[in-house]
């Protein structure tokens, strides 16, 4: 009996060993275990639990230890009826690794975490359903809104988790070839987001750090995200977060805190941007910028729902500042209050040889090589086209108020002096309401309304100008010329228009101008008025006398220009001019006919022919005006001295009718001696 109970003691004895080794074995050998013969009945659960077929083509393994393995490869999860993407999710490889041990203390730790190949693919369809979301009636229709459920009460005597620095501890995290792609109804080509690396950690007392690189909209970038650590967090209801990323020649970073108190719930970032052109931006963005070099925009950002608050904004490119305000709410449209306050404005920083503001290509050959190139690659890139700044489409999409005012305006080196600026966009509708500008000597003042569109809508342009030096705006054209002289001009036009240019091509109103000008021969720029009376001036006078002044004063119907009196007045003769001007086609064709101050003998005053483009006006001799002008000559000797003493002479300086006042009063009493 002895020895009975002796050799049961030592085979319980082996039996212990043995299940301590085999426990040993398993708990600190990895031994893999291969459950790929079960993934029928895992397949059928992770179906039912996502209502939705899924399938596991691959393997699942588990190998046994202290920090078991948990292996699955070829998932995938499919897309209920009624989407035009048959997968929903595709997994070529997911490895997690789990430490046992912790999970007694209620702690997740996470040795290892690696996914390599997962494909996304978030789909919205015409009803608005969409396909990340999981329920029992998952369908591709259009689903009522679900009533909310009250919250559960907790149940007495639930021993609450409490958190620790090393709660949650993730030593090593590796994406690698991730894509998401978006459809949207109406788009031709989803939009595609693709990480093809990410690394990252979250160690106890330590930040979680994430380091990735990918591809947005098939544009290179690079982000690094740093969050505070757990520690941080129990320390306050708040936490910090720190995210560098570079995309497009483009630098971005914010930093901030996160706000976690439910009163106060926001998210608070300092936000810095900067690039060496904006251009860089406009196939990630589908908008067509404007090249603005060197440029960077700090500010204070706090995001609430449909909410961003902007303080401390700060834009800067080249030299030109501007420092302030702006709030945005999203709503069915973007809304926006922009206050700014600017030390500096270079107009050199905002004036472009080949982009225009206007959307309108400065050169028709770069319009047609450019533009084109642009476009495709736009399209190869992005799979859509280059948004014009004032597409219809995108217009709609915001209400916006801007304010500037500028203590300092320069055009290059020329001092313009302070200036204010009020523009509004509404319901596609822009409009400056006003520019001002308080120039030395004078001042500047111009608002414009119109409505960009693929129909004409009624649009306004008024402009009073007084005491402005065009030599700054011949500078900008030609920065050797040395012309110069004080012009003033009123113009009030209204109009049928989609476009600026239309605004002329089809204006109604007035187009009025006065002025003085030095140095005519200094320089010919691309302004059909100064052109004008550069042409005449040269082309009527053999020596160069001293302009006294040059006023216009021009009815307009339908973009046609017709003079109710237009004359140059030098210390010789007085040019007068007839005929009309085409804002349609841009052209000139006037007839100017020169009046000497006082009668001469032997005087060749012929009329001229001005004929032309704006930017090319050429002149010639008017048929039958050499008839005339041999008559003249012919007769002198009697009509010069009767002339002399029965008529009156025009001042040699103009005062006569130099001071013609401008605007809409008084247009059909307008009398010009010389001009009869």
């Amino acid at each position: 009996m002895k020895t009975f109970f002796r050799w049961l003691v030592k085979g319980f004895l082996v039996v212990v060993v043995c299940l301590v080794l085999l426990i040993g074995a398993v708990t600190f050998f990895k031994i893999p275990i291969n459950l790929t013969s079960y993934k029928d009945p895992v397949e059928s659960i992770i179906s039912n639990a996502l209502h939705r077929p899924v399938i596991i083509d691959g393997s699942i393994v588990i190998s046994t230890s202290l920090q078991p393995v948990f292996t699955l490869k070829g998932l995938q999860i499919q897309n209920p009826a009624g989407f035009s993407q048959e997968k929903f999710l595709s997994l070529d490889q997911a490895r997690v690794q789990i430490a046992l041990l912790p999970l007694l203390q209620k702690k997740l730790h996470i040795p290892e975490i690696n996914v390599q190949q997962l494909i996304v693919t978030l789909e919205e369809n015409k009803n608005g359903a969409v396909n990340w979301t999981f329920t029992g009636d998952d369908s591709a229709e259009e689903k009522s809104p679900v009533a909310k459920r009250p919250p559960e009460k907790s149940k007495e005597g639930a021993q609450k988790l409490e958190l620790t620095d090393d709660s949650i501890v993730v030593e090593k995290l590796r994406f690698d070839n991730i894509i998401v792609t978006h459809y949207t109804p109406g788009t031709k080509e989803p939009a595609t987001f693709e990480l093809k690396e990410c690394t990252g950690s979250m160690m106890p007392g330590s930040p979680l750090q994430l380091d990735m690189a990918g591809e947005l909209l098939t544009f290179p970038y690079s982000l690094n995200v740093s969050v505070a650590s757990i520690e941080e967090f129990l320390t306050s209801s708040s936490t910090w977060m720190e995210i560098q990323a570079e995309v497009a020649d483009t630098l971005l970073g914010f930093v901030g805190k996160v706000d976690l108190v439910p009163a106060q719930r926001a998210l608070a970032l300092k936000v810095n941007i900067e690039g060496e052109n904006l251009k860089s931006l406009d196939q990630l963005l589908q908008v067509d910028l404007p090249p603005l070099a060197k440029y960077s925009v700090e500010t204070d950002l706090t995001l609430q729902k449909e909410r961003f608050d902007l303080k401390n904004l700060a834009v800067s490119t080249g030299s030109s500042s501007l420092v302030g305000t702006a709030t945005l709410v999203r709503e069915k449209k973007v809304t926006a209050e922009v206050d700014f306050h600017s030390p500096l404005i270079q107009l050199d920083d905002f004036v472009f040889d080949d982009w225009s503001w206007r959307g309108e290509k400065v050169s028709q050959e770069k319009e047609q090589g450019e533009d084109t190139e642009e476009k495709t690659v736009a399209k190869e890139k992005t799979g859509k086209e280059v948004r014009n700044l004032l597409d219809p489409d995108l217009l709609d999409d915001f209400d916006i108020g801007l304010t500037v005012r500028a203590d300092q305006v320069l055009s290059g080196e020329d001092q313009l002096g302070s200036g204010s600026l009020k523009a509004v966009l509404r319901d596609g509708r822009m409009a400056i309401e006003p520019l001002a500008l308080q120039i030395p000597g004078g001042e500047i003042t111009m608002s414009t309304s119109l409505k960009p569109g693929q129909e004409a809508a009624d649009a306004t342009f008024r402009a009073v100008v007084h005491n402005f030096d065009i030599g700054i705006y011949v500078r900008r054209q030609k920065p050797e010329s040395k012309m110069s002289g004080l012009v003033n001009l009123d113009v009030d036009l209204y109009s049928s228009a989609s476009t600026v240019n239309q605004i002329f091509a089809n204006g109604n109103g007035y187009f009025d101008f006065s002025g003085h000008l030095d140095n005519l021969g200094a320089g010919i720029i691309d302004l059909w008025a100064v052109n004008l009376i550069a042409a005449i001036v040269s082309s009527t006078e053999e020596e160069q006398s001293e302009v006294n002044c040059a006023v216009g004063r021009w009815k307009v119907e339908d973009g046609l220009l017709t003079p109710d009196v237009f004359f140059i007045d030098t210390s010789k003769i007085r040019i007068c001019g007839k005929g009309q001007v085409d804002f349609r086609k841009n052209t000139v064709n006037l007839t100017v006919s020169p009046t000497p101050k006082k009668p001469e003998f032997f005087n060749l005053a012929t009329p001229l022919k001005i004929s032309g483009s704006f930017d090319d006006i050429n002149f010639g001799l008017r048929k039958g005006a050499l008839v005339g002008t041999a008559a003249r000559f012919i007769a002198s000797p009697l009509v010069v001295p009767i002339e002399r003493v029965f008529s009156d002479q025009i001042p040699e300086d103009g005062s006569d009718a130099c001071g013609l006042p401008l605007g809409p009063d008084n247009r059909s009493e307008i009398y010009v001696k010389g001009c009869d």
